[in-house]
């Protein structure tokens, strides 16, 4: 415990690391629920096909609270800051060569807003290209699959995630880009009541270490969802870790789809919603960590299509 500090007092976490904190983990997981299946419940992968156009809306609301250490264990303390974001994202699938590409722009409607948590009611929302330096209106970049897209967005954001809200914004497409990539990996044919299991994998970026936790995605069921016959999976990841020399975050995630099962969006992920709790600890010069906040990050995307496509 640093020195003048009283048992049970709040560490007021250092805020130039907390964008480090929020990056999502591959969302794969743990848990088991059967139901009765049919032929046409299976799920199939979307065919992409040249011109397609597609909108997802994502929002996400970050809250981080001081850390308590009490009774040998972290607990919250007060709550320091909310960041919400609001993110409109068009994906146009081209040709190139002889395969096919994905364009992603971040549309102008984006909007970023932080506040203490008693005056967020007050705080307006701000265009993120007027926050950003190097935020163009309609940025865009183009990607083979969601996974080429991870693998390359550092690169892609190199001038963007530098600035403090181009850091969110950053973490915020990695999430995007990883809850549509869920859709990809989940098996082909899969019906309700099965479930698909991850093992651990490591990888590095950012300068540090991902530890992304083994997981198992669960096939619940089948329900209605705007109108359209959807697979229902729950995921929950447990575990995951990011590691630098001055900070390690462990993170807890809980995440639901709705995945079209038919017609033009056969494959697509409609909505999605779900929870991310991060435990941060802020490193010291004695080698060892000492816990600096808490993130309780609540998120959703939502496939966005106008009425007289249905």
């Amino acid at each position: 415990m640093p020195a003048g500090q009283a048992p049970g007092q709040a560490r007021q976490p250092d805020h130039e690391t907390i964008g480090l904190t929020m990056k999502s983990s591959i969302i794969i997981t743990l848990s088991l629920i059967a139901s009765l299946a049919h032929a046409d419940d299976a799920f199939h992968h979307h065919r992409f096909k040249t011109g397609e156009m597609i909108q997802y809306d994502y929002e996400d609301s970050d809250t981080v609270f001081a850390a308590v250490l009490q009774d040998g264990t972290i607990q919250a303390g007060d709550a320091i800051k909310v960041q919400e974001i609001k993110i409109p994202v068009g994906i146009k699938v081209q040709s190139q060569g002889k395969g096919l590409v994905r364009k992603l722009t971040i549309l102008p409607l984006s909007q970023y807003r932080a506040s203490p948590l008693d005056s967020l009611a007050q705080t307006p929302f701000e265009s993120l290209t007027k926050l950003i330096k190097n935020l163009q209106p309609s940025f865009a970049y183009s990607y083979k699959d969601d996974t080429d897209a991870l693998n390359n967005l550092q690169k892609t954001f190199e001038s963007i995630r530098k600035d403090k809200v181009g850091g969110f914004l950053f973490f915020k497409i990695q999430d995007i880009h990883q809850m549509l990539e869920s859709t990809e990996h989940i098996p082909e044919g899969i019906t309700p009541g099965q479930t698909h299991s991850s093992p651990r994998n490591e990888r590095k970026g950012l300068g540090g270490k991902f530890i992304v936790a083994p997981g198992q995605l669960i096939y619940h069921g089948t329900e209605i969802f705007d109108g359209i016959r959807s697979g229902y999976f729950k995921v929950i990841s447990l575990g995951h870790q990011f590691s630098l020399p001055e900070m390690k975050t462990y993170t807890n995630f809980f995440f639901t789809m709705h995945v079209a099962l038919e017609g033009p969006d056969q494959g697509l992920l409609l909505f999605g919603e779900g929870q991310e709790t991060a435990t941060v600890l802020k490193g010291t010069d004695k080698g060892n960590y000492q816990p600096q906040a808490l993130l309780q990050r609540q998120f959703s995307i939502r496939l966005h299509r106008p009425q007289t496509d249905r």
